[in-house]
């Protein structure tokens, strides 16, 4: 069990569910479109969840370790969610939860922090796709649904309206 007066532990353990995460998504991916598409931008995140592991384990900051992570949720949620269609793609209906993890991981001030470098992000998006500078995903139904459905798990709320 984690103690939530570890933080070591904690930011130990939410690397590890985000690099198992991006792993199992970089196979899906390369299943999917096959071997001469590889996922390099999501590899790349998993080859630094692992360094931050090895960092972690090697007696590391655990602060310096959680803005790592928040920055590769917000590498992740800039290059998905552009490429995803922005608004209309599942991906920034989860950036709500970038905050929400530096308020867990590092303090109140951090969630702050990253509470307006997301709104920022989302305003690109949101006068991007305005410009129509962003393309509309194709079929995103699914992808939306999925991605609402995350948000609302992870958020803890009871949607009622539809």
């Amino acid at each position: 069990m984690i103690a939530p007066t570890d933080p070591h532990t904690l930011v130990q353990a939410t690397n590890l569910v985000l690099m198992v995460t991006l792993m199992v998504g970089c196979l899906f991916k390369w299943f999917a479109m096959g071997p001469a598409d590889p996922p390099l931008p999501g590899l790349l995140v998993v080859a630094i969840s692992v360094a931050n592991s090895i960092y972690l384990s090697h007696k590391g900051s655990h602060e310096v370790a959680a803005w790592v992570l928040i920055a590769l949720l917000f590498v992740g949620l800039i290059f998905v969610g552009y490429n995803a269609g922005g608004f209309t793609g599942p991906v920034v209906l989860m950036a709500p939860l970038i905050p929400l993890v530096a308020i867990f991981l590092i303090n109140a001030t951090a969630g702050c922090i990253t509470v307006i470098l997301v709104v920022a992000v989302l305003t690109v998006f949101f006068a991007l796709q305005l410009n129509g500078d962003i393309a509309q995903g194709g079929d995103n139904a699914t992808g939306v649904l999925v991605g609402r459905y995350l948000a609302l798990v992870f958020s803890g709320h009871d949607d009622q309206s539809g």
